[in-house]
């Protein structure tokens, strides 16, 4: 077979080649989605101190004082967060960690909350500042005792 009709014979054999494919619709401007910042979080379900927390965050410890999260997100995207959640007092910024200190809602608490770069994901602690009365308990000198526990235990000797 000569190269001249293997060619012939190959074009006869795609002609779906030549025709025009069907242009797609165009979008309608009501379907399309506004441009969202892949740094920008959604608020999730969680709320500690009146602080609504991204979503996907996770508890790591909490306290009735304090609490810390891992949310899963970017140091810078964390730190956004919460700035655009609190009214600040004060906020402390660094490469790895930020500091604020505000309020999340009209009657909350005024909260501390340090934003904390790991290796994977970000730390969220959270803190009421200042700590509530029940945590701000005095020390007390333990009671004196009157008497041993046991016949045979004699009393220390004090130095």
């Amino acid at each position: 077979m000569s190269l001249k009709r293997s060619l012939v014979f190959a074009l006869m054999l795609f002609p779906a080649c030549s025709e025009r494919v069907p242009e797609l619709p165009q979008p309608s401007k009501a379907t399309t989605t506004p441009a969202v910042s892949p740094d920008d979080l959604t608020e999730g379900k969680m709320v500690v101190f009146g602080l609504p927390l991204p979503l996907g965050a996770s508890v790591k410890r909490k306290t009735p004082s304090s609490s810390s999260f891992e949310v899963p997100a970017s140091y810078w995207a964390t730190t956004k967060y919460v700035e655009g959640r609190l009214a600040l007092d004060a906020s402390e910024k660094a490469p790895r960690k930020a500091s604020f200190t505000g309020t999340a809602s009209k009657d909350g608490p005024r909260i501390q909350v340090v934003v904390r770069a790991t290796s994977l994901n970000t730390e969220l602690i959270v803190r009421v500042d200042p700590l509530p009365e029940s945590a701000d308990l005095p020390m007390t000198e333990p009671p004196e005792r009157e008497a041993p526990l046991f016949e045979n235990e004699a009393p220390l000797p004090l130095n």
